[in-house]
């Protein structure tokens, strides 16, 4: 477990976001955005490359070194 700060907006954010529906469970587990991990990568390799990063390596694929 990690504590971070969090700004005023960012608080705001999560509170409507519990206020519609919040997380979801799946099974035995509560999913904060009802996605799995592979869909989660690809979100965010798609907004580095709109954000013109480099190209993203999946920790322990050898295809990318």
């Amino acid at each position: 477990m990690r504590l971070l700060p969090l700004d005023k907006e960012t608080l705001d954010m999560l509170d409507e976001f519990i206020t519609r529906g919040g997380p979801i469970k799946y099974g035995d587990k509560v999913l904060i955005f009802g996605i799995g991990r592979h869909r989660a990568w690809q979100v965010v390799s798609e907004c580095a490359v709109k954000a013109g990063l480099p190209r993203l390596v999946k920790p322990g694929n050898r295809e990318n070194t």
